[in-house]
């Protein structure tokens, strides 16, 4: 969950355009991120969806889209699962684009803090591991948190050893160590998940108070420019700027926590985003296929409606794909140049593309889909 606005509130060492700044890293009421960022459908979503829906419902009627020679009842049942089909690919589209509107703006908010540099220092991390699907990340979030608080150790031994981080640092092991008893004791306990939730809330106070530390710091910083990553030697900074790590031992270790915290926060509307794509194109294909099945009497209409729709969602998913890539924070972790669209983005626009592409072509040229189900006749044979 996000640090609480109100932290920084209370803060009398943050001067107003810095209260602003670590504000916009921050949640008005401590949230889950799939909250904050839109990671569940909203009311609007829906709304602008059923708009759309009705928007194609009035230029193209039931009737008009696939007449059968089955009973009223076949026609009727099909008509509501297709247009259910058509609502569904309108909503995931918007969704996606909502989704990552509030996604961008946490990067760019992000960006603009100094612990940005800090994420350079994660090495371990390329595009690969952020593709994976949301109930592929369990493993990594585990990770991404037992990282969490090994750095709250580094910072208490980097030389910290009063103030409110300090403090903030005692009440998450203090919570660290009740949640490991109670799991180490009977790990089928009821109480876990409440002490899992209260270790999340204890990172985030914590998380605010490392903001507020981290800022006092920035201030007293000189000013040291980036450096191109070509003026190194070592091959595996030859990509894009580079920005000195902090100087003060401490500051660094704070900074990395910062970094592992948020990144955890980060890879939750990654992988959604994923996951509504990979629904996207599925939904598609399914009314494509749905409709190629059965030689309905459609008007040409229905034709340019598919059409629509392809290149409509194709758009949708290569824009949030192409500023994805060029994201200057998402390129600092996956170690790429800022602005540019390497070989990873074309493999997965193609890759989203190419399965709805040929399904699509295999409605208009029917001696496509001929040859397709060819290639799968004796798959089924062997089946039956």
């Amino acid at each position: 969950m996000f640090p609480s606005k109100s932290s920084f509130d209370r803060a009398n060492a943050l001067d107003a355009s810095a209260r602003v700044r670590l504000k916009t890293l921050g949640a008005s009421d401590n949230e889950w991120p799939w909250k904050n960022l839109r990671c569940i459908p909203g009311w609007e979503m829906i709304g602008f969806a059923c708009l759309a829906l009705v928007i194609i419902l009035i230029l193209m009627r039931p009737w008009e889209i696939a007449e059968a020679f089955e009973s009223q009842f076949y026609k009727s049942i099909y008509w509501t699962l297709l247009y259910s089909c058509l609502f569904l690919v309108l909503y995931l589209a918007i969704h996606i684009v909502a989704l990552w509107l509030d996604f961008r703006n946490l990067l760019r908010h992000i960006e603009m803090v100094p612990f940005r540099r800090g994420f350079t220092a994660l090495k371990s991390l390329t595009w690969k591991p952020l593709w994976k699907l949301a109930g592929n990340g369990r493993d990594q979030f585990v990770q991404l948190l037992r990282e969490e608080v090994d750095a709250l150790v580094r910072i208490e031994n980097s030389g910290l050893t009063n103030g409110p981080l300090h403090d903030a640092i005692g009440v998450t092991e203090k919570v660290l160590s009740a949640a490991s008893s109670e799991f180490d004791s009977n790990p089928a306990s009821g109480k876990i998940p409440g002490l899992f939730h209260d270790l999340q809330e204890s990172l985030a106070s914590t998380a605010s108070e490392a903001l507020i530390y981290a800022n006092e710091q920035w201030q007293k910083e000189p000013h040291t420019p980036a450096r191109d990553k070509s003026d190194s030697k070592d091959s595996d900074e030859n990509i894009g700027m580079f920005e000195p790590a902090a100087e003060a031992r401490t500051l660094g270790a704070v900074e990395h926590f910062l970094c592992l915290f948020y990144l955890n926060i980060i890879l939750v509307p990654l992988r959604r985003l994923q996951t509504l794509i990979l629904a996207l194109a599925g939904v598609f294909i399914f009314v494509l296929v749905s409709y190629s099945s059965y030689p309905f009497e459609s008007r040409e209409s229905f034709h340019a409606l598919l059409i629509s729709l392809f290149f409509g969602i194709s758009l949708v998913v290569g824009v949030v794909y192409g500023q994805m890539f060029a994201n200057p924070l998402l390129s600092r972790i996956t170690h790429t140049k800022p602005g540019e669209l390497g070989l990873d983005f074309w493999v997965r626009l193609g890759t989203f593309v190419f399965v709805p592409l040929l399904s699509l072509l295999s409605v208009q040229f029917p001696e496509i889909n001929n040859f397709l189900f060819s290639w799968l006749q004796p798959a089924l044979q062997s089946i039956k």
